[in-house]
């Protein structure tokens, strides 16, 4: 719900964009996330939120990224990394790091929101993501492990973004 979410909301699967409806299709609900900062500066690093699973859910999960499998651990990001993702819409796509200290302003008035200004974000070349694989993991494609970059949230013609997964996980 980009920035309009609260704790305990159920979240579905399929989403609601792929036909999902609640309360039928709620596989887990909002654990946590990190509120927007409104601000004329670059001050937001994530958008991005965790779930927990519905206990109901938990033996069927699998720890592992379809198509990819096990990631191996986590690796700082670098210009010249080449990396990989599994998303909803695009599937397995590949790409590369060009700039690890991106900043960026994000559109959310469409959901009600103003202007959301990002900074120390990963970009890569060449838009290697569409609308429904905000989320996928970013991984290096040499290592398997995951970039510290994370996960992919936003997308342009040509480029595409990450937030740093790991501020978000460390969070308090």
């Amino acid at each position: 719900n980009s920035g309009k979410g609260k704790i305990g909301d159920k979240i579905l699967y399929p989403g609601a964009f792929d036909t999902g409806v609640s309360p039928a299709d709620a596989k887990a609900t909002l654990h946590k996330f990190i509120p927007f900062k409104i601000s004329k500066e670059f001050t937001n690093v994530v958008d991005c939120a965790l779930a927990a699973p519905l206990n109901e859910f938990l033996p069927s999960l699998k720890s592992e990224i379809k198509s990819w499998g096990l990631p191996k651990g986590v690796i700082k990001p670098k210009r010249g990394m080449k990396v990989v993702k599994v998303g909803r819409t695009t599937g397995k796509t590949t790409s590369v790091i060009t700039d690890v200290n991106f900043r960026t302003m994000m559109d959310y008035k469409k959901k009600g929101l103003k202007d959301i200004r990002f900074k120390d974000q990963i970009w890569c070349e060449k838009r290697y993501t569409m609308p429904g694989d905000s989320g996928s993991l970013i991984i290096d494609k040499a290592s398997g492990k995951i970039s510290k970059a994370g996960r992919s949230f936003a997308k342009a013609s040509d480029y595409d973004a990450m937030g740093p997964q790991a501020r978000f996980v460390n969070c308090p």
